[in-house]
């Protein structure tokens, strides 16, 4: 009975493995499927000879038919704006005048030397939460410009925001609640929100190639999005293209003819 049971395990995972072929930097196992290969769209080590699921992310695998490529259609440009953002973000005193405030990469980019704010506490023992009420209450420091930036450098918080130092003339009665600023004018770089892929190691693009034939993954450093886009701090140029739309699919593709060359 043993031995049945090892020799019927044996046949399982050796199916398992015809079925699921996971391949390390485009072996001849997965070229060897063809053209007609299943593939994972999210793992390009991933290829199978018949239909099913990606062992590591469980989603369905895709044929290369499946995917249908049109760069001429998805491809947009890398759009740079002119403007000018009011930035309220929640803020905490540090020591007697120094107030740290918590803003995105694309909000800190927009600042000058020395930037001006002001500070409004949140009502007693509340935190300062993420999306401060409207109207804000009312200020605890001096008015406009009570606080100035310091060069002191921002201090990484998450991949997305960092700590920026402020500094109060006087002493802040105040412990907790949010800062209101508006930047100078500044150009800002935009993509479709759809246009940026997650990943592991970190946001990234597929810029086109000039003749539309071929796409690039290209790492991006974004902050914070605004009506359907997001704002590029780093890794993109203005004018640049992109794939904006069906950026899953065209980096499926891109993946699948990777494996198989």
């Amino acid at each position: 009975m043993l031995l049945a049971r090892v020799l019927i395990l044996s046949a399982a995972v050796a199916a398992v493995i015809a079925g699921i072929n996971v391949a390390r930097g485009g072996s001849a196992e997965r070229r060897a499927l063809g053209r007609h290969a299943y593939v994972c769209p999210m793992h390009a080590q991933v290829a199978s000879a018949t239909a099913g699921e990606c062992p590591i992310c469980r989603m369905a695998l895709v044929r290369p038919a499946d995917v249908v490529v049109d760069l001429q259609r998805n491809v947009g440009v890398v759009q740079s704006r002119l403007t000018a953002r009011e930035i309220v973000a929640p803020a905490w005193r540090d020591g007697a005048r120094g107030v740290n405030a918590l803003l995105y990469d694309d909000e800190i980019a927009m600042l000058e030397r020395g930037q001006v704010a002001e500070f409004f506490a949140a009502p007693d023992g509340e935190p300062p939460h993420p999306n401060p009420p409207n109207p804000l209450p009312a200020s605890r420091g001096e008015g406009t410009g009570s606080l100035r930036m310091t060069d002191d450098p921002p201090r990484r918080w998450d991949g997305a925001t960092s700590i920026v130092r402020f500094e109060a003339p006087r002493k802040q009665a105040a412990h907790v609640g949010w800062i209101r600023l508006t930047s100078p004018t500044r150009a800002l770089l935009t993509v479709p929100r759809g246009a940026v892929r997650p990943s592991a190691a970190g946001p990234y693009v597929l810029i086109a190639s000039p003749d539309l034939k071929t796409v690039t993954r290209r790492p991006v450093q974004v902050g914070r999005g605004v009506a359907g886009q997001a704002a590029v701090v780093a890794g993109a140029r203005a004018g640049e293209r992109i794939v904006a739309t069906d950026s899953f699919f065209v980096d499926a593709e891109e993946r699948r003819g990777r494996a198989l060359r």
